[in-house]
């Protein structure tokens, strides 16, 4: 409260200046900052870097930009609006001779300036060594410019939309954090889980076109640059694109617009006695209640549930434990998330009547999955959503078989393959369909889809090896090949925003 306190020469004018002189000064650490360590890391490492590497020139300024641009924007939204945290904090700024409207305004538009400027002086620089140093990337530093100013826009919005719901830095700086990687998050966590209720590998793996918008984590680390270059004896040609962009821009401009709209319009509703609760809004209690009881039922689940019924081979039994835990955990859960924003312990007789609905949906969706209502255990694409089908086959028993201990083949959408793709995916039908056990069982085949920009799906299965009769000159002609994908005449790897996170909770796990 005393620096706020600071700012009350403000009171003194009506223009915005001494209220932008404030916001400069008080969150002059985090850009002050931004600047000397951005500064240092792209356009002075290059001063020094005499290599053409690709990973100096295009990589590094592309990985430290937007490592660096996500944070900040998020700490720089979070103390532009940090006097909405504390009631005293939000009377005195609502009390100067200030519109909510301006108010809201003038710290938005100024506290995005001190990202953008910063950011726009280190890019002049890059643009000038590249010049003094004739590597010829001007263009690209201009782009990547213009590329991280949508992220910051985008993570900007986001974060101020945060702000706005969460009314304490207790519940806001960790609720931020958390919502910006949810649903990846919950993607994963779902994953897991139903491939162990229906005792499947890759149960789902959301699609760039359907629930990339969804997940900021995915929009803004999608992989999105594409460069190279030609070595030559005395100069460098260099070749840059940014992928993906005319799907990714729209949408971190739209949704940033939007939730700036949204924010706007929370922040004329907010009411400064409710600053310093967990959440802002009485309406919103409810979705954060249900949102918290559910999501981290599904993670308890996972960890208690998982490991509880490793070892168990029955399907009914372990599905009937793991069940019995996401529903224990659920109305557990939502006791606590009534603490929470209660701030007390005595809520069981407020919350008793609100418990019944939470058990009917829990059991709802213990028993949709169980029984597998949305067919996902037997799923199998149509072969005109799939783009390409990738097949690994490994052998038990490799010297009772005709093919390779090791097998993978990949079939992109060539007519020469059509014959192929429908072999293999009548092979996938077949084992569907008859639900080979896997104790007689002695080769594994696992097939990966894709669709146009990202998987589709992916099954494993343990069979027999006879299954493999009608796909055998198949294998053998097309077995070993490189594991790439090819897209628009191009060769380039998918990338998952949380590929090591996942390999690393996969490493923990097993």
């Amino acid at each position: 409260m005393t620096r706020v306190l600071r700012a009350e020469n403000i009171t003194s004018s009506c223009g915005v200046t001494p209220l932008i002189r404030y916001i400069i000064k008080h969150t002059s650490v985090i850009w002050i900052s931004f600047t000397l360590i951005l500064s240092w890391l792209i356009p002075l490492t290059q001063i020094l870097n005499d290599s053409v590497n690709r990973t100096v020139i295009f990589e590094a300024p592309y990985e430290i930009g937007i490592m660096f641009v996500i944070p900040v924007c998020m700490l720089m939204a979070i103390r532009t609006f940090d006097y909405l945290t504390k009631e005293k904090a939000t009377t005195f700024f609502h009390s100067l001779p200030y519109s909510r409207t301006k108010l809201f305004v003038v710290n938005g538009l100024t506290g995005f300036a001190l990202i953008i400027v910063p950011l726009f002086f280190v890019s002049v620089m890059a643009m000038l060594v590249s010049l003094i140093k004739g590597t010829g990337v001007v263009l690209y530093f201009f782009a990547l410019f213009g590329f991280l100013s949508s992220v910051c826009f985008y993570v900007y919005a986001f974060t101020i939309l945060m702000v706005m719901l969460f009314s304490n830095k207790g519940s806001l700086f960790p609720m931020t954090a958390i919502l910006f990687c949810y649903t990846e998050i919950m993607f994963f966590i779902i994953n897991i889980l139903l491939s162990n209720m229906y005792d499947i590998n890759g149960v789902f793996t959301p699609s760039e076109t359907g629930f990339f918008f969804l997940s900021p984590l995915r929009v803004c680390f999608t992989s999105r640059l594409r460069c190279d270059y030609i070595i030559g004896e005395k100069n460098y040609n260099y070749g840059f694109a940014f992928t993906n962009i005319e799907k990714v821009l729209p949408i971190e401009l739209i949704c940033g617009i939007l939730m700036l709209a949204l924010a706007y319009v929370l922040y004329r509703l907010r009411k400064s006695e409710r600053s310093g609760e967990v959440v802002a809004f009485k309406s919103c209690r409810y979705i954060f209640k249900w949102g918290f009881s559910i999501s981290l039922a599904m993670f308890m689940t996972l960890i208690f549930g998982i490991t509880s019924v490793y070892n168990i081979k029955d399907i009914s039994t372990k599905n009937l434990v793991i069940c019995a835990i996401f529903v224990f955990f659920a109305l557990i859960l939502y006791m606590i998330a009534e603490m929470i924003i209660s701030k007390k312990f005595n809520i069981f007789k407020k919350v008793t009547l609100e418990l019944i609905p939470v058990l009917a949906v829990t059991l709802i969706l213990s028993v949709l999955t169980v029984t597998d209502a949305f067919g996902i255990k037997n799923y199998v694409p149509e072969p005109e959503n799939v783009k390409y089908l990738t097949v690994h086959i490994e052998n038990k028993r490799d010297e009772t078989l005709m093919v390779s201990t090791v097998t993978t083949i990949h079939i992109n959408s060539d007519p020469d393959n059509l014959a192929m793709k429908k072999a293999f995916m009548d092979l996938h039908k077949r084992i569907v369909k008859e639900k080979p056990l896997k104790d007689v069982s002695d080769t594994m085949v696992e097939f990966i889809y894709y669709g146009e920009n990202a998987y589709i799906d992916d099954r494993r299965y343990t069979i027999p090896k006879e299954y493999l009769d009608p796909v055998k000159l198949y294998i053998e002609l097309r077995k070993d090949e490189k594991e790439t994908i090819v897209h628009y005449g191009r060769e380039f790897d998918i990338i998952d925003p949380t590929y090591y996170v996942r390999r690393f909770i996969s490493f923990v796990m097993y």
